[in-house]
């Protein structure tokens, strides 16, 4: 933590807005100095019970001391060959990057997440007044929004859309919610490569041209 205290500011507090694992690893420890407990008991106790995420974790998922696999396994390229990778420490973000994405949990439990956007969030989870403010937009010009999930205007969704993509280098993830046709599309792949991506966007694309 002293190391990202130690980095210059990139610019002006307020003045703009840019995505940050960093910023979420310090929300993380900020937390735990709050909470007085590790930000994964935190999180587990204010999210993942209330919304009866049964099915979440953190760092890669499936059993390290398994050869045969109990959870899809994660892949990387090696000299132009996908290898999979077993779980454990290097088949996953450090655990030090960890509020910025080791959770891992089933498509099912991400969508009781995700529905935070489509309706009200329980109030012993989120106020309605807080909900609101995360998933309004930090500036006119940005796509992001308090949450740092993306917000932009669409055809096909009849209206606004927040969406997000991300990658531990080893599995790739896209959703895109859009409240006015009360719909989740979440699309997740056991490789993070560049052809990953273009796949995962490219099925999205089609799925959402479905009436």
């Amino acid at each position: 933590m002293n190391g990202i205290f130690a980095l210059p500011a990139r610019f002006a507090p307020d003045s703009k807005h840019e995505y940050s694992n960093s910023g979420y690893v310090v929300l993380g420890w900020i937390v735990e100095q709050i909470g007085k407990d590790s930000w994964e008991n935190t999180i587990s106790k204010q999210i993942f019970e209330k919304l009866e995420m049964k099915s979440c974790g953190f760092g890669s998922p499936g059993l390290e001391n398994q050869t045969a696999p109990t959870q899809p396994w994660g892949h990387a390229v090696e000299n132009g060959k996908v290898v999979s990778l077993k779980p454990g420490i290097q088949s996953d973000n450090p655990p030090a990057l960890g509020p910025a994405g080791t959770v891992h949990c089933s498509a099912n439990d991400w969508r009781k997440f995700l529905a935070l956007f489509l309706n009200e969030a329980p109030q012993e989870i989120l106020s309605t007044q807080t909900l609101e403010k995360l998933k309004s937009k930090v500036d006119e010009q940005g796509p992001y929004t308090f949450s740092s999930i993306g917000r932009m205007e669409r055809e096909w969704a009849k209206g606004s859309v927040y969406a997000m993509a991300g990658s531990n280098t080893y599995n790739y993830a896209i959703v895109a919610v859009a409240p006015t046709l009360n719909r989740i599309y979440t699309i997740n792949t056991n490789i993070g490569d560049e052809k990953a991506e273009a796949g995962v966007t490219q099925i999205l694309k089609e799925l959402t041209q479905l009436k």
